[in-house]
């Protein structure tokens, strides 16, 4: 009898989560370099967001009388 080669765990392909298509968050939003954003509520859990660097600013509270325009808002 032949034994069927078995190829090592760790070539197998990774199996995808349904639904995700792999696009990073930062990139589905349409965040760029340079733009100015207001994080309100923001959950520390979304590191795409958190985490992105390119923002020239970033709020993470409105005073009471808000006094510049964002280009990214996520409330």
């Amino acid at each position: 009898m032949r034994r069927e080669e078995r190829k090592p765990a760790g070539d197998a392909a990774a199996p995808r989560t349904a639904g995700y298509s792999g696009t990073p968050l930062v990139r589905k939003l349409g965040l760029a370099q340079g733009q100015a954003a207001a994080l309100l509520g923001i959950p520390e859990t979304i590191g795409d967001i958190n985490g992105f660097d390119g923002f020239a600013s970033v709020v993470r509270a409105l005073p009471e009388t808000p006094q510049r325009a964002f280009d990214y808002v996520h409330l």
